[in-house]
């Protein structure tokens, strides 16, 4: 077992909205204690004195379209793990609208192995809504979010924008929405007090 231990540290509890003195160790990657106070020599490892240096927690974004950016995930993650964020769960619904699956399945490889933890959530409304509204460069089927949920980071269902179409019973987007279950996906929406 590895352990790396920190000491001298300003802990920033974004919970108690508190900074204190403290020391915290890591184990293979994992926080093992967070404390307060000095640091007694009682632990086994590495020892890493910050003096003084504030830690905080990481930033997650649990929703965001790295392509709006205008960069790719590989960029992206360059540009943003300096300032904080550690992870993102990122929507690629304009690659979608233009690309169709392959746009989709180019942002989900592109963003393996960064230092950045980027999770992909399908895009599920591609076109955004009835085809008679808006065109669309391209299509995400049912058959598309099937195969594309076996992919790599995929953890849920992008915004189901079209929440007229899950009203009236859209059968394509039903059948999206049943797949996501299917595949344990959260499922991502636009209308959070709807019932009925």
């Amino acid at each position: 077992m590895r352990r790396k231990i920190f000491k001298n540290a300003r802990i920033v509890d974004v919970i108690q909205k508190k900074i204190y003195k403290g020391w915290f160790s890591v184990v293979e990657g994992n926080f093992e204690f967070v404390e307060k106070g000095d640091y007694k020599d009682e632990l086994d490892g590495e020892v890493m004195d910050l003096k003084g240096l504030y830690a905080i927690p990481g930033f997650i974004d649990s929703h965001m379209h790295i392509e709006s950016s205008l960069v790719t995930p590989k960029v992206f993650s360059q540009a943003v793990i300096p300032h904080g964020t550690v992870a993102v769960l990122q929507d690629p619904h304009e690659m979608a609208n233009v690309f169709g699956k392959k746009g989709v399945e180019f942002m989900i490889e592109n963003a393996l192995g960064q230092p950045l933890e980027i999770y992909t959530a399908i895009p599920s409304c591609v076109p955004t809504t009835r085809k008679h509204l808006e065109t669309s460069n391209a299509e995400i089927t049912p058959d598309d979010v099937r195969e594309l949920s076996e992919k790599e980071g995929v953890i849920a269902l992008g915004e189901v924008m079209d929440y007229n179409g899950v009203l009236e019973g859209d059968e394509r987007l039903l059948k999206i929405l049943s797949i996501a279950r299917e595949r344990n996906l959260s499922i991502e929406g636009h209308c959070p007090t709807l019932r009925g």
